[in-house]
């Protein structure tokens, strides 16, 4: 979405990100914005069979970000304190030139702000 003083706010599902010409930052909204471990290789020979080992893994990893699937962006992005949101199918209206209430899909209501330094924005605040 636009921002009044310039640039763009990006809503994703795990993180906020501003970005204009000559510069950006980003806020991670939840844990998944983080890579995670990298899962053991499978072993085909294991005595349970590989589908059965398959299925375990895939059970003990389900909520795991692979490190190459994780957004670079997440990776040095702070994280909003005490907080776990969900950014897919958010809509937003301004407030102020540096304030947008958006609605998430789970119903709650969240305002972010941006602290600006001159032109660009250095921070995200999510409330």
């Amino acid at each position: 979405m636009a921002v009044p003083k310039g640039g763009a706010l990006l809503l994703c599902q795990n993180l906020i990100s501003y970005h204009t010409q000559g510069a950006s930052c980003t806020l991670a909204i939840n844990s998944n914005a983080f890579p995670g471990e990298v899962p053991p290789r499978l072993d085909p020979m294991a005595p349970e069979g590989e589908g059965a080992a398959a299925e375990r893994q895939a059970r003990l990893f389900a909520t795991n970000v692979h490190p190459e699937a994780a957004a670079a962006a997440g990776r040095t992005a702070p994280k909003a304190p005490g907080l776990e949101l969900e950014g897919d199918a958010a809509r937003g209206t301004w407030l102020a030139p540096n304030v947008v209430l958006l609605g998430l899909k789970s119903g709650q209501l969240v305002l972010v702000q941006l602290r600006f330094e001159g032109n660009s924005a250095t921070k995200i605040q999510v409330e």
